[in-house]
């Protein structure tokens, strides 16, 4: 193979898979299905939901309500990444600003709802607690 045909040929192809397996989505779960899901207050549904991964450098705000309740939150941002590097390598820079990624996939913490479930049972009580 001569050099053009590498360039032109296996280059592109290459720019083409990186490109197509940067793209997709981030998974969004809660530990609970009824849990619904808020990126930057807007409801994207209960138990899990799903966000663009690939795109400009981003923050979002995400936020689990459970029964109009705030159970749990975290800040996601998208960040620079060796996809984001060799996109950008063989775009010409522009990979460098369109490519930045959110993980995979992102669980989101509901310890305060973990709390309140946990509530102890009577019968583990020995008797004359009180509660009996």
């Amino acid at each position: 193979m001569n050099m053009k045909v590498i360039y032109y040929k296996v280059i592109p192809l290459f720019i083409l898979i990186v490109l197509l397996s940067s793209c997709g989505s981030t998974q969004l779960l809660v530990d609970n299905k009824d849990v619904s899901i808020y990126v930057d207050g807007e409801n994207l549904g209960k138990g899990s939901a799903e966000i663009r991964r690939t795109g400009i450098p981003k923050k979002i705000n995400i936020t689990a309500k459970y029964q109009s309740k705030e159970v749990g939150s975290l800040q996601l941002k998208r960040k620079f990444d060796l996809v984001t590097f060799i996109t950008g390598y063989f775009t010409y820079g522009i990979g460098f600003i369109f490519a930045w990624r959110f993980p995979a996939v992102v669980t989101i913490p509901t310890n305060e709802l973990d709390k309140s479930r946990k509530s102890k049972s009577i019968w583990l009580e020995p008797p004359g607690s009180g509660n009996w």
